[in-house]
């Protein structure tokens, strides 16, 4: 179980530790106030040490409030998707992953994470998606190699993911 709690601790590091500014996010998202902006702020990254902390009830209870603050905030949908998954609540687990990766699409952590939940699910036509839009945006990274193999076995995968050159090999 803390194991668990360790990778979990990991995934939100990687995904979740940087809070944009409101004019670093997406185009399309409404501003918020300053004074919403600062609040959001606080309690995201107060989530993230009480994460740290291991205080998992706390951290979940202010990312909820976060999502009043901002519902628009894709890192909040990330770090509430982890806790969904190890609560075995998977559906859960994946909507919130799919709106962090329609609110910040440019976000690679998001789309691997997305895709390989899609795998660990079956979807693997959905999951072929996420890393078509993935290799897109990232032809340079060569540790998603790794998890293409178990995407190209399934025949509903298009074959133009599974027939082109190693990542490696792409030029950027």
């Amino acid at each position: 179980m803390m194991e668990a709690w360790l990778c979990l601790c990991i995934l939100m590091l990687c995904g979740c530790t940087s809070v944009k500014k409101a004019s670093q996010r997406q185009p399309d998202r409404p501003r918020l106030s300053y004074n919403d902006e600062q609040r959001f702020k606080y309690f995201y990254l107060e989530a993230v040490n009480q994460q740290n902390l291991g205080n998992y009830d706390a951290a979940f209870d202010l990312y909820r409030h976060c999502l009043d603050i901002d519902p628009n905030a894709a890192e909040v949908y990330f770090a509430l998707s982890a806790y969904y998954a190890e609560l075995d609540a998977d559906s859960t687990s994946l909507a919130l992953m799919q709106k962090a990766v329609d609110l910040d699409s440019d976000n690679d952590i998001y789309l691997e994470r997305l895709g390989i939940t899609h795998i660990n699910a079956n979807q693997f036509s959905e999951a072929a998606q996420c890393y078509e839009q993935l290799f897109s945006l990232w032809r340079h990274r060569q540790g998603m190699d790794k998890s293409l193999p178990r995407v190209c076995s399934q025949k509903q995968v298009p074959t133009r993911l599974c027939f082109s050159p190693p990542l490696h090999h792409r030029i950027p």
